[in-house]
């Protein structure tokens, strides 16, 4: 298969001054055209932000209509400035710290149909709006194409929606810590590297408990020194350590670490059963080959220039 990709000429939307970018990219099977697939896709901009994109497939066995579409903060209409609610309060401090380039709500529309999408609220935690709740759409005909409007104190997405998940806790750097997804499973997340980086995600683990257990915490963080792996000790004593966690959590809870090099990237990432990858890097920081837990290669990467030989 080979791929031809044109971009076309920059079209405006006249009435509303909006950029609108065009391109077509073809995907060519056995090298002949009437085996090919043209889609052509297009992405227009409001207030130098996306808020749509779509494509069209042409010439193949089906034809689609594909179209997304985004909806930010000060895209609500009537937001006010003084509501007793803390759910519209949240999205006017993201309004007031210019946090709008994250969409609240998005859109998915094929052939007229909306299939999905999902809507955002947030709350205000230390003076700072953040994240609350993570919600999917459902694929039904009460699913509107709108931006969200303020109904007495609540925001209305005037969709079908369900819950994914909700941030109950976060941390001292404003990181989401517990969540609960679909209204059931409790994850924790445990940060380290001075809260950049997430070197734990816990299922099923007691939230008030793992706050209570020192020991726990304390081994946790012990991940934070391996940055860089190298050997294969450092890839056995990397393996312990991972072992007694996973040694100390009950029955039923499930866990995945995660170690960094903080300049480069990700050094390892250790599943529930204490099996995982091993990454290194070049002086470039690039990522030059990938280990199993028992330093066996896996993947290697090399760099060249163009022609370079």
């Amino acid at each position: 298969m080979s791929t031809v990709f044109r971009l076309s000429k920059t079209d405006y939307i006249t009435r509303r001054w909006r950029p609108r970018y065009t391109y077509t990219t073809i995907y060519y099977y056995n090298g002949e055209e009437c085996d090919s697939i043209c889609e052509s896709s297009s992405v227009s901009y409001n207030k130098g932000r996306i808020s749509a994109s779509g494509s069209f497939r042409e010439n193949g066995n089906e034809d689609e209509d594909k179209v997304v579409y985004y909806y930010f903060p000060d895209d609500i209409r009537n937001v006010i400035a003084n509501s007793p609610s803390a759910e519209i309060n949240a999205v006017n401090g993201l309004i007031e710290k210019n946090i709008i380039a994250d969409p609240i709500k998005t859109i998915i529309r094929r052939n007229d149909h909306i299939i999905g999408g999902e809507c955002k609220d947030y709350q205000i935690e230390s003076g700072i709006p953040l994240l609350k709740s993570l919600y999917k759409i459902k694929n039904t005909n009460n699913s509107r194409q709108t931006a969200p409007i303020i109904d007495g104190n609540n925001i209305n997405y005037l969709a079908d929606l369900y819950k994914e998940g909700e941030i109950l806790t976060y941390d001292e750097n404003h990181n989401p810590e517990h969540i609960k997804i679909n209204d059931m499973q409790s994850r924790i997340y445990v940060w380290g590297y001075d809260g950049r980086f997430p070197i734990a995600v816990i299922d099923n683990l007691d939230y008030e408990s793992f706050n209570t257990d020192t020991t726990l915490k304390f081994m946790l963080h012990g991940l934070e020194q391996y940055r860089k792996i190298e050997t294969e000790q450092d890839c056995i004593n990397l393996r312990n350590v991972n072992a007694s966690i996973r040694q100390m959590l009950p029955e039923g809870a499930h866990i995945t670490t995660y170690t960094y090099d903080p300049y480069f990237g990700m050094t390892s990432e250790t599943s529930d059963s204490n099996v995982g990858t091993i990454y290194t890097y070049d002086s470039f920081g690039r990522l030059s080959a990938k280990y199993d837990t028992f330093f066996k290669k896996i993947e290697e990467y090399n760099y060249n220039y163009y022609l370079q030989r």
